[in-house]
């Protein structure tokens, strides 16, 4: 059942929507949750094994017993208090998150910390085709730490010690770490004034 729960944080969808549709799964075969397919890939009296995907890409297979099946939404408790942290995360003044309040769900996640460390570029060979530069600063702001990619020019732009703005990140976990990926949609940028953090 932790893995179900990682894989619904991980593509954005709550836990009890996912046990659901995997009851109705089955039931009746397959289902959706979301942008997530879910289909029941045998039966047997005691269980099922349920694949999950995201378009052709397979998610992850796993098997549930069919007494969990039928006793109810085991996540139910477990969604009410995400949704109320999440109303928590989002009161944060200015529109900004503590590093200590990152879920790895987030998708527009904005903060301001220090970079305290950067490590040492290395080059990639991306899924795109190409060779990047990428370099992994750890930012704190007093609440928590974090890893911040850096891809490319962005490697020069800062410094250990900096205060940064990192606006519409994506949250994610690497390596049992959570680390805040810019996207396109994402903007990195300096505090004039660092003794505001």
């Amino acid at each position: 059942m932790e893995y179900l729960v990682g894989v619904s944080r991980k593509h954005g969808v709550a836990p009890s929507d996912l046990f659901g549709s995997i009851v109705e799964a089955w039931r009746l075969g397959q289902s959706s949750c979301d942008h997530l397919g879910v289909e029941c890939r045998s039966k047997a009296g005691d269980g099922g094994v349920f694949l999950v995907v995201r378009g052709q890409d397979p998610l992850g297979q796993f098997y549930i017993p069919s007494r969990l099946l039928a006793e109810g939404d085991p996540f139910q408790e477990l969604d009410l208090e995400e949704s109320s942290k999440d109303k928590q995360v989002r009161a944060t003044a200015d529109g900004k998150i503590r590093l200590a309040d990152l879920k790895t769900w987030m998708k527009d996640a904005s903060v301001t910390a220090r970079v305290v460390a950067i490590s040492e570029p290395r080059e990639v060979y991306t899924r795109f085709g190409e060779y990047a530069q990428v370099a992994t600063a750890t930012i704190e702001d007093g609440t928590g730490t974090a890893k911040l990619t850096l891809w490319n020019g962005q490697i020069r732009l800062i410094s250990e010690g900096d205060v940064v703005d990192v606006e519409n990140a994506r949250v994610v976990v690497f390596h049992g770490e959570i680390q805040l990926s810019i996207g396109k949609r994402s903007r990195l940028s300096f505090v004039e004034d660092p003794s505001l953090l």
